[in-house]
């Protein structure tokens, strides 16, 4: 179900948006009170100078650059995080083909402690990536991909249950600490770079902040930030404010100019349009609904996660009164509607206790 507010615009771009996710039935979409955990969202809007920071980082990888370097998306709790980072996973596998295939990677924090562990992820979702091609690929592109395929599938099992010497270095399926303190990260990514050559990889990290800062996590930072062995990689690291000073501490070099994103509310027309979209997908009609989408964008202030809960509300609300708009019932969906917002997210819900205290998002110049 095409959704309404989608800027088709954006699919002009060489790296376009995907469009949001299909809802779900609305009394399943009710008993979500956590938008975290449903992956994409299906009423995303905005974000779009944001997006254009994580399209033109990945553009740098279909234009010939070796290593596109970081990106960096911070913001408070609440502030979409994990919708963005699901849109541009989302934007990387439509973007794949098998004449240009590339892969999206979700990889833990606590992962980045271990190069063996980053690379056999990597490696992974190569494979899988180049499987759901080959499915698809006709005559030569079919042939090729099995090339890659075969080197891929190899190494596969020979990082996870043999272990597999890499640049004259056994390393086990799970080494130990200490046994890791001899693997130098530069070695096993130059160890895999045969396979991961041939596919342009964006590596996603949500909740940065929790990575262990050690010597260890920032031999992989660096792996990531400047990949190896020419291995065409960029890597895009969401979490809250201290993201920044947290890759710091784990080694890496001062992101490139504009790949520093702060993630605050959202503009007043996307605002209105996220809720417009919900009254339209769930077909709630009435005289009263442009009031009912104002009120509900102001009682938001336009924070992502208020948006979804005075949302569900209003929703509710419609819902259990015969799916029509009213004024009488408006002051039901407010009420309600500002309950929702203390219980999901009560830290940001006293920071926006003024009016639009935080400024709108914005690319930082650092």
């Amino acid at each position: 179900m095409r959704n309404y507010c989608f800027d088709p615009s954006m699919n002009h771009d060489p790296f376009p948006k995907p469009q949001p996710a299909d809802p779900l039935p609305l009394k399943a979409w009710l008993k979500l009170t956590d938008r975290a955990e449903v992956g994409r969202e299906p009423f995303f809007r905005g974000r779009d100078s944001e997006y254009k920071v994580f399209r033109d980082a990945v553009s740098s990888l279909e234009e010939g650059h070796i290593g596109g370097g970081t990106m960096i998306f911070k913001g408070a709790p609440g502030a979409g995080k994990t919708a963005l980072m699901a849109e541009c996973m989302e934007a990387v596998r439509l973007h794949s083909t098998p004449g240009d295939p590339w892969v999206a990677v979700d990889i833990n924090p606590e992962n980045l402690e271990s190069s063996v562990e980053v690379v056999k992820l990597i490696v992974e979702a190569v494979n899988a990536e180049g499987q759901r091609l080959s499915e698809t690929a006709p005559g030569s592109g079919a042939k090729k991909l099995e090339g890659i395929l075969e080197i891929g599938q190899k190494m596969q099992p020979e990082l996870s249950e043999r272990g597999i010497g890499v640049a004259a270095i056994s390393i086990g399926g799970k080494p130990k600490h200490d046994e890791e303190m001899n693997v130098y990260p530069q070695r096993v990514f130059q160890g895999a770079a045969e396979l991961l050559k041939n596919y342009r990889i964006v590596v996603f990290v949500d909740e940065a902040p929790t990575i262990p800062v050690s010597n260890k996590t920032k031999g992989v930072v660096r792996c990531l930030s400047k990949p190896p062995a020419r291995i065409p990689l960029v890597a895009a690291f969401f979490g809250l404010s201290n993201t920044e000073k947290v890759l710091d501490d784990c080694g890496l070099s001062r992101p490139r100019r504009g790949r520093v994103v702060a993630l605050g509310t959202f503009s007043d027309e996307d605002t209105a349009c996220a809720i417009q979209s919900i009254f339209d997908t769930y077909r709630f009609t009435g005289d009263a609904q442009a009031a009912w989408v104002n009120a509900l964008a102001e009682l938001s202030q336009g924070w992502p996660q208020h948006i979804n809960s005075v949302s569900v509300a209003a929703g509710q609300i419609i819902h259990d009164n015969g799916g029509s708009i009213t004024k009488n019932l408006l002051r039901q969906a407010m009420t309600l509607g500002q309950k929702l917002k203390e219980l999901l997210c009560p830290q940001a819900s006293c920071l926006l206790s003024g009016s639009r205290p935080l400024q709108t998002a914005g690319v930082s110049r650092e």
